[in-house]
């Protein structure tokens, strides 16, 4: 029965009902006669259809085609999982099934807080151990996750993954001290992660004329080192990638030169900036570019995505890996080469301090008239796409990430 046919129901029950009508004020009415068994009857019925009716609305979460809440929000706090997660993204997961587990799989360890994202390195009866950062496993090295280099960083004893146990690393070998803990970890403290979706938190200033102060350490202590940013001459209000929240400060990724990582993976400089100097808002849309297959995929807030071939940048003046965002939509006078405009991003170039008048040079999205170019390595250090995908991207806000891979 359907929720309109229980209401439907309800009110037939209710209008063979006879409800006395209230004397009028100041007239003290008769006392009531006792209520007839059809009436009790009436009345039982109605309450058994009302308490159907509460349970079927309660239970519709659950039907089939609706979607129950049962993901999970995982907040990113460090760069351990680079480039796959960084700080400051929100993942949330659908839970996978612990007993479809295997190598190189994705889990949220839950315990101790807060939760982590690590990857699962060790089955149960594997022996597994650090070496100089690299990874054994039943004293075979095992290549490096995307984007990491082995041969570097700690070194651990030899370790037997226990039954119910799975061994679990960071994908980064070379900042696991202090980790020790997360090597095993029992069935019941992990989530396997069957899907997930990735956002960001972005942190925009409320008052653009006064610039807030960058702060160190996450205190209002007179003793606070500011941090000195060298800012990016673009105008108006841009929001800052949140990476962590503590004690009334958020922490946030600055606009101004990136510092060069490991792995050629550029991390940029953070500060700490009072929360009520800010709004916070998660965004869905962003880009990632993969240098290596010289491809573009981009989700929009809808949830719609796209993927499509580009040209970067070639060997002598690369493309910067890195988190960066999209600072201005500009139009372009000169189409001949670069198509309608360009999307240019927080990324400076390692080789360009400045180029054609720009200064600083910022490595940029652009509209592409030479389709011939697009999935090579032929340019200064920009994104070409072609025309009609720029169009599209032109249309996501400023703040935007791109995550260069």
């Amino acid at each position: 029965m359907t929720d309109d046919e229980n209401i439907t129901r309800l009110r037939n029950l209710y209008a063979h009902v006879d409800i006395p009508q209230p004397p009028p004020f100041g007239v003290r009415g008769d006392i009531a006669a006792p209520r007839s068994r059809r009436w009790s009857v009436g009345v039982a019925m109605a309450m058994v259809v009302l308490i159907a009716t509460m349970a079927t609305v309660k239970l519709s979460d659950r039907r089939p085609g609706v979607a129950a809440p049962r993901g999970a929000r995982v907040v990113v706090t460090d760069d351990l999982m680079t480039p796959r997660f960084l700080a400051g993204d929100v993942v949330n997961v659908q839970a996978g099934s612990v007993s479809k587990l295997k190598l190189g799989d994705l889990v949220v360890v839950r315990t101790p807080a807060p939760e982590r994202i690590r990857r699962v390195v060790g089955m149960p009866g594997d022996r597994v151990q650090l070496r100089g950062g690299v990874l054994l496993r039943n004293g075979h090295p095992v290549p490096p996750a995307e984007g990491n280099a082995g041969g570097r960083g700690a070194s651990s004893a030899e370790h037997l993954v226990g039954a119910n146990s799975y061994a679990v690393l960071p994908d980064d070998h070379g900042n696991v001290a202090g980790e020790a803990d997360w090597w095993m970890v029992s069935t019941q403290a992990l989530k396997p992660m069957g899907s997930w979706t990735v956002s960001t938190e972005l942190a925009t200033v409320i008052d653009a004329t006064r610039p807030p102060e960058l702060l160190a350490e996450p205190s209002a202590g007179v003793d606070v080192q500011r941090v000195v940013q060298d800012p990016l001459p673009i105008p108006g209000l841009l929001p800052y990638v949140v990476t962590d929240q503590r004690n009334g400060f958020v922490e946030v990724e600055l606009h101004d030169r990136q510092t060069q990582g490991v792995n050629g993976w550029h991390v940029a400089k953070r500060a700490w900036i009072i929360a009520t100097a800010v709004k916070i808002e998660v965004v869905a849309e962003r880009i990632e570019v993969d240098l290596v297959r010289h491809r573009l995929s981009v989700v929009f807030a809808n949830g719609t995505s796209l993927v499509t071939q580009v040209a970067v940048g070639k060997a002598l003046t690369p493309t910067p890996r890195g988190r960066v965002q999209i600072l201005e939509l500009r139009r372009r006078l000169d189409t001949d080469v670069y198509g309608p405009g360009e999307l240019r991003t927080s990324g400076r170039s390692d080789v360009y301090r400045t180029y054609l008048g720009d200064d600083p040079y910022l490595i940029a999205v652009q509209g592409n008239n030479d389709t011939s170019a697009i999935g090579k390595a032929v340019t200064n250090g920009n994104i070409r796409v072609l025309n009609d995908v720029w169009l599209k991207l032109a249309k996501l806000p400023l703040g935007t990430p791109v995550i260069i891979r």
